[in-house]
Order: C-alpha cells, then structure tokens, then sequence
C-alpha cells in the first residue's frame, strides 16, 4: 500500500511547485520521506529528483533551511540502510553543497563537495558524469577562495571528461575556470594558457549548446579582459560585444545577466579616458547589479565607486557625491569582499568632493570617518596618511594651529609607521612619492613652529625634510620588504 502511497505523493509535488504551492510541496515530501523509509532501495531516484525540484524552488532563507533539513534526512535514510561511506549519499551531499552556497556558508558548501568527492574516489562503479561535476564544483570553490591547488583539480576533472564523459554539461565551463584560474598569474606564459582555455571553453560551448550560450558569452567577456590587459582594446571591445549580443538573445536588452558584460566594456573605455562612454556603461552595469539576486554587495559597491570616479572626472560633482554616498552605504554588506579595501578610497575622494564645493564640516566628518574602523597606527593605510595631512590642512586653512600641528605630528607618525614596517608589500610599499610627501608635511609643521614662534622645532623640521628630499626611495629600493 505505501509503495502507491509514495508514487502518488512524489507525482503531485511537481504539479504543487508548477502553482507555486511550495509549502504544500514541502509537506508532501515529508510524507513521502515517511514511508521512503521503509523502503529506500526501488524509490530513492523518485524521492530525490521531487526534493531536488523542492530545492530549485528555493527563494528564501527559511525555504533553503528547510531543504537542507530534508535532505539531511535523506542522508540519514541512506546512510542506515547502505553504510557510511555509500555512493548513494552523493547526491543528497551535492545538494546540501549547493544549499549552502546559496546561503553563502561556503565553509560547508566546501565541506560536502570535499565529503562527496572522497566518497566518490573510494567508489568502484563510479558515476563519471557526477563525480566530474562534484570536481568542478570543488574547483570553483578552490578558485574563489583559494583554499587549495584548484588548478590540478581542474586538469584532473578536464582528463576524465574526456575519457569518460565527453558531452559533460560542466565541460566548457571547465576550460572556463581553467582559463581564469591561469589569469591570476599575470605572466605572459600563463596569458597564453589562459587564452587558449578560453578558446577551448568557447569551441566547446558551441558544439555542446549551439552558437550562443552562457558560457560563451562569459569566455568572450574573460578573453577580452586578457586582451584589455594587452592593450589591446579594439579586439577586447569585438568580444565584449559579441558577449552582449549572446547575452541580449538568451535574457533581452539589458537583463540583469548583462551587468558584468556592461562593466568591462565601461572599464575598457574608461583605459582608454573615453569618460562619457564609460559613464554611461557604468550607470547600466550599477543598475542592472541592483537588480540582480544573490549578488555580493561588493560588487555593488565598487561599481558605484568606479563610476562616482568618472563622474567626478567628468565633472559631474553632485552626481559623483551621491554615487560614493551610494557606495559607503552598501559598506556593511561589502566587508566579506575584497572590495572593502577600497571604502577608504572611497571616503578619502568623497572628502575632497566635499572640500572642493566649500561643504568644509561635511569633508571633515568623512575625513574623520577614515579611521573609524583602522586607528591609523594600527594600519597605516595610504588614505588614513593622506586624510590625515588632508584634515590639518583644512584647519591650518581656517588658522587653527593647535589642531593642524597635531595631526600633521599623527600624519608623521603614521608615515613614518608605513615606511618602517613597508606593509602589504609591493602594492602598499612606501615610495618615493610617500617620502616627499612626507618631506612636504614635515616642512607644514615648520610653518606652524613660526607662526608660533618656536624657531628650534621649526630649524629641526625643516632640516629633517631637507634629507628626506636628498636621499628619496630609489625605485629599486620601493618594493624591498
């Protein structure tokens, strides 16, 4: 009696989904998960291809946690009835991979893809077609954390493809991956790899889906940022065109998959300050990012901080305060990017914004701001230099002197904290630019030491800039650490 009871359960789910009932869909399969175990052997495809389309479904975080927890019952059906180490766990593990993904606990989502993968490699008959799409998902993962070599893992996934499934789905995307992963390099050896990657992602992708396709179109964009780094910009703007049109095809104009596309061809056009056409591109890519779900505040921030740059340069100053305001406030959501290093950027050129149209209080709050969150001894960052020697500036301007002396003192300090302990090497060295910067703060304060009359302090700070001037970082000297 229970086998029809779940046959029937599983074939309404389906139809429960098509009306939008998911929680209906969601009670079924708890019926069903009921009598599955008594009798997982002849109905566990049946039960899991229904908790899959439950899965897909998924919108919200409740939804998400309540198919994780479906399929943590799966696993422990499977797991009583076929062992530990069981081939049949694998799709329920791939599936709390992905559930985790998109709640963003990647920790897990690498754990299960880790889990499933030893699993897998430990299995006799192997399922290729699953274990290559569990290798590459454990690449992606790899590649955007760095957590291990994903490039082995790649080559390996990219070899039993071809040996054992070669209409995998996940087979272009692997030349995809690939090619980006040899991008990171930045020597022109891997650049050659990484082209030849990516060519081989969009033969691939043609055969396998035809003239347009989502992959195809994302090689095209990765290719022309290859050919951005090149210099050369006309072939990078054929290939960002050629991704826009496959995009416009497949979603419509100016669908929320397009924004990536729009931003590269505004940064191709911003290299070569081509401003008005990089506006542009960067107003569409920020608002077609707003649109799209799931996508990490970062993202969001830095495009509005890259095109409050152009509007800035443009001279469009309201229009850049209110883009790096719009940035700042996406700050919170940002701080698991990379793109939070660039809040301090941000506030220091929104500062000078301010400073420029005569809000001076404004200027001095966001200068303030900097060091909000990185007490400026504690990281001397460039910005939390330059606000600082900025602030007293603006107060040595309005005959503050007690004030300016002091943070020009703290701008010393910090300057000299960053050129001791050469932090972030290489790309936050202290150069010969920070030395005569520093040279031209130390000869500030002298002009305080003799508007106040104190010709001693003021003799010694001009003489220390004096050597700083004479013996600046050589070029060779900038990025020893």
């Amino acid at each position: 009696m229970f086998i029809k009871q779940i046959v029937l359960l599983v074939e309404q789910v389906e139809g429960l989904l098509d009306e939008s009932k998911h929680q209906e869909a969601v009670r079924l399969i708890e019926q069903a998960l009921e009598l599955f175990m008594r009798k997982p052997k002849r109905y566990q495809q049946q039960v899991e291809h229904s908790l899959q389309s439950v899965t897909a479904r998924c919108t919200t975080p409740a939804e998400y946690r309540q198919a994780e927890s479906l399929w943590m019952r799966v696993i422990a059906i499977n797991e009583r009835w076929y062992g530990a180490n069981a081939v049949e766990l694998v799709p329920g593990l791939n599936a709390l991979a992905e559930i985790n993904y998109k709640m963003k606990c990647y920790m897990f989502t690498a754990l299960f893809y880790r889990l499933s993968h030893t699993i897998q490699m430990e299995s006799k008959n192997k399922d290729y077609p699953t274990f290559v799409y569990t290798l590459y998902q454990l690449c992606e993962i790899g590649r955007r954390f760095g957590s291990f070599n994903s490039t082995t893992i790649y080559r390996r996934a990219l070899a039993l493809a071809f040996r054992h499934c070669p209409d995998s789905p996940v087979l272009p995307s692997l030349w995809l991956g690939l090619g980006r992963k040899y991008v990171v390099f930045r020597d022109s050896g891997e650049r050659a790899k990484a082209k030849k990657c990516f060519g081989k992602a969009l033969s691939s992708a043609k055969k396998k889906y035809g003239p347009i396709s989502a992959v195809g179109a994302k090689a095209n964009v990765d290719l022309g940022d290859l050919y951005v780094q090149e210099g050369e910009f006309g072939r990078a703007m054929d290939l960002y065109r050629t991704a826009l049109k496959m995009e416009e095809v497949m979603y419509g104009e100016n669908a929320y998959q397009s924004w990536r596309t729009h931003k590269c061809i505004a940064e191709c056009f911003a290299v070569q300050f081509e401003l008005h056409d990089a506006e542009k591109h960067y107003g569409i890519a920020l608002n077609l990012a707003e649109q799209t779900p799931e996508l990490d505040e970062g993202a969001i921030t830095e495009l509005a901080g890259n095109h409050a740059r152009i509007c800035a340069a443009l001279g469009k100053t309201n229009k850049a305060v209110s883009l790096y305001e719009h940035a700042l406030a996406n700050r919170e959501g940002a701080r698991s990017s990379t793109s939070h290093l660039d809040h301090p950027k941000y506030k220091l050129e929104l500062a000078h914004l301010y400073r420029a149209t005569g809000q001076i209080d404004q200027a001095l709050y966001t200068f303030k701001s900097l060091f909000h969150d990185s007490p400026p001894m504690v990281l001397p960052l460039p910005e939390h230099y330059q606000g600082l020697v900025d602030m007293a500036n603006l107060y040595l301007a309005q005959n503050q002197l007690s004030i300016a002396e002091e943070l020009f003192k703290t701008a010393i300090v910090c300057g000299k904290s960053r050129r001791d302990r050469r932090l972030n090497c290489r790309k936050r060295a202290f150069s010969t630019e920070d030395h005569l910067r520093l040279a031209e703060v130390l000869e500030s304060i002298a002009g305080i030491y003799e508007k106040s009359r104190r010709p001693k302090q003021a003799r010694e700070a001009k003489k220390e800039a004096q050597v700083i001037r004479a013996n600046p970082a050589s070029p060779g000297d900038e990025f020893n650490c």
